[in-house]
């Protein structure tokens, strides 16, 4: 491994969470505040373009983006057919901020309807492959919110029975590459904790007994072996 020409790429204030377009040609990142003042407060969105050739970054015509509300940094998720991009609010409790991605320049313009489940203070995100529902822990609220996501439009409509689990602050929702499961973390309680997903209506139903932990766990990883 070596460095890419020409890296460290300038960035806009201070880059917290990066993530790649599923085609591999954009990379976005959540800014904080450099000067360290307002620490988690969400500032902008940044996106680059990646040369194919040598991985070289360049900032996007028009970037950054300022979100339309006040959030704070939490979950930063790009819909896996690569059309939408989603970020939390956090601590604010506006509910999760969306963007339309502009497949020719990677740019963001804000969704209609968005921002969506407005006076919920939501945390990290997660998709399904299919990009049918959105997954997003409800902070001190407790448990999972899942969401329907229209595909022509990104909007996002709360699945019935939404949340799911409501009983303790879970972070770092994961589904696993065949769409069947998802994972969670609950810190407090140093567990994993296990649902189906039903395919048709994205509906969380739990898996058995939470599995202990001697540690607290803050994000998961799921590795598909051969």
């Amino acid at each position: 491994m070596s460095f890419v020409t020409g890296s460290p790429f300038p960035a806009d204030q201070a880059p917290f969470i990066v993530r790649v377009h599923p085609s591999g040609q954009f990379l976005y990142t959540e800014n904080i505040d450099a000067s360290g003042a307002d620490l988690i407060a969400l500032q902008s969105l940044s996106a680059f373009s990646v040369d194919a050739s040598t991985g070289a970054l360049a900032p996007v015509p028009g970037s950054p983006f300022v979100p339309p509300v006040s959030a704070t940094i939490g979950g930063l998720a790009i819909h896996p057919s690569g059309k939408f991009l989603y970020a939390t609010s956090g601590l604010e409790a506006n509910g999760i901020l969306a963007w339309n991605i502009d497949g020719t320049t990677g740019g963001l313009t804000v969704l209609t309807g968005s921002p969506f489940q407005v006076g919920a203070a939501i945390y990290s995100a997660a998709f399904d492959p299919s990009g049918k529902f959105l997954y997003a822990t409800a902070g001190p609220m407790g448990g999972l919110l899942g969401f329907n996501v229209d595909p022509n439009s990104g909007a996002l409509t709360p699945i019935p029975g939404s949340p799911f689990s409501s009983g303790s602050f879970l972070g770092g929702p994961t589904v696993e590459p065949s769409g069947h499961f998802l994972f969670a973390g609950d810190e407090p309680n140093h567990t994993i904790v296990g649902f189906s997903i039903d395919s048709a209506t994205g509906a969380l139903t739990a898996l058995g007994s939470p599995a202990p932990l001697s540690a607290r766990p803050v994000s998961l990883t799921i590795v598909k072996v051969p």
